[in-house]
């Protein structure tokens, strides 16, 4: 028998229905205020610093000495043989095998660690760890990177390292994994920064100002 043309019809489905938003719409990122900003003092400046191996230069506590009050100034045409460290065999800079570490004692944990710059000199690092410990029997854990932005300019290889802010962290150690060249690898200087008063003594830089988090 036919359809009668008087009897209601179903409503037809739609086997793709849009989805109905919930909630309210999302936000845009927006730009860093001051309310995002934390400024970030320069805590390890001073500070006793070892290492697995002395090297063929300096020992390691040169890279927290501050022998410049500028701290991209090329030191090495003052003192090329005791301003900085090097992970060496000899004057020729022939590098030693295996991976190397170096530490830095702040003598108290900081609130938080928020950037490390690594100064190398031309014989520097392309592959390297960040870790840290509270006291001096506790396991290292490595420090969250957020950013990494390297910079050269004279015999200096510049890497500013954004951290996500890890707090409960007294000793800070840098593990040299592999050289960038056929040297050792050669550290100036390694800066600290975080939240929190410094330890180790007088500070000479200016401290900076640093989002909390990595904007996008």
């Amino acid at each position: 028998t036919g359809a009668d043309p008087a009897a209601p019809r179903e409503a037809s489905l739609n086997p793709n229905p849009s989805p109905v938003p919930h909630g309210p719409p999302e936000r845009a990122s927006s730009p860093p205020t001051e309310d995002t900003l934390v400024t970030a003092e320069l805590l390890s400046a001073g500070c006793p610093a070892t290492a697995d191996v002395h090297g063929n230069l300096s020992p390691p506590t040169v890279i927290t000495s501050q022998q410049s009050s500028d701290w991209l100034k090329d030191r090495w045409q003052a003192a090329p043989d005791n301003s900085r460290w090097q992970a060496a065999a000899d004057l020729s800079g022939a590098p030693l095998s295996g991976e190397h570490w170096v530490e830095v004692d702040l003598l108290r944990a900081p609130g938080k660690l928020t950037r490390v710059v690594l100064d190398f000199e031309t014989a520097s690092a392309s592959e390297y760890a960040i870790s840290c410990r509270g006291e001096s029997q506790g396991g290292w854990r490595d420090l969250e990177i957020l950013s990494k932005k390297r910079a050269s300019r004279n015999q200096h290889v510049v890497d500013e390292v954004d951290l996500a802010g890890t707090a409960g962290c007294r000793h800070v150690k840098l593990t040299i994994r592999k050289p960038d060249t056929v040297w050792g690898t050669s550290l100036w200087e390694m800066r600290i920064y975080g939240q929190g008063t410094p330890a180790c003594g007088a500070v000479s830089y200016t401290h900076l100002t640093l989002p909390t988090k990595r904007i996008v």
